[in-house]
């Protein structure tokens, strides 16, 4: 009498080896995006030397603003100046316990400074809310009543980067002091490059 085994007749009876070259392939491509995004990450900071750094420094050292190209490109050099402080994530993602602590007290020192500044209109307060599954009659609620009918909620205090750095500018054109470590303000020349019209 014949034994039958029902499980491994259920597999299936086709060659394993597109299913081995397929995912080869996938562990292939995987490593190869992996390679691509360290030479971009390396190229774009090949760039930001160029533009910041590189650039404007020899175009002042040859007193030259503008300069074009036999195509017709253009580089031109302004002044630039940004300003930031840590952003959550980056707090929220640091393992450094240390290196996280640092990265929290600048963030709250510098929410406090543009408070104290006046520029607490910079400051925007995002709350989040896990509403869970099924839950679409829960966001008709108000913000408010987010305790009283158990949803647990978190507020992120956020300041956007471009806002900061315009009213840094502001506060610089005007002549007034400002704590540039702490909101880590760069002042310098960045080149740009304008590609000339086809």
């Amino acid at each position: 009498m014949n034994n039958i085994d029902l499980e491994e007749d259920a597999k299936p009876q086709g060659d394993l080896s597109a299913l081995s070259a397929m995912s080869q392939r996938l562990f292939e491509l995987k490593e190869k995006e992996k390679d691509q995004a360290e030479i971009l990450k390396e190229i774009k900071g090949e760039i930001m030397a160029m533009e910041s750094r590189d650039l404007p420094a020899l175009m002042d050292e040859l007193g030259v603003k503008e300069f074009i190209l036999v195509d017709g490109s253009q580089i031109t050099v302004n002044a630039v100046i940004r300003a930031s402080i840590p952003a959550l994530g980056s707090i929220r993602r640091e393992k450094d316990p240390d290196k996280k602590a640092e990265l929290q007290h600048r963030y709250n020192s510098a929410i406090a400074y543009l408070r104290n500044k006046g520029a607490g209109s910079l400051v925007r307060n995002t709350l989040t809310a896990d509403l869970g599954k099924d839950s679409d009659d829960f966001a008709d609620k108000a913000v408010h009543a987010l305790a009283k009918i158990g949803i647990k909620s978190s507020c992120d205090v956020l300041v956007n980067a471009q806002s900061l750095s315009a009213w840094v500018r502001e506060k610089i054109a005007s002549g007034n002091e400002l704590d540039h470590d702490l909101l880590a303000v760069y002042s310098g020349q960045q080149a740009k490059l304008k590609p000339a019209k086809k």
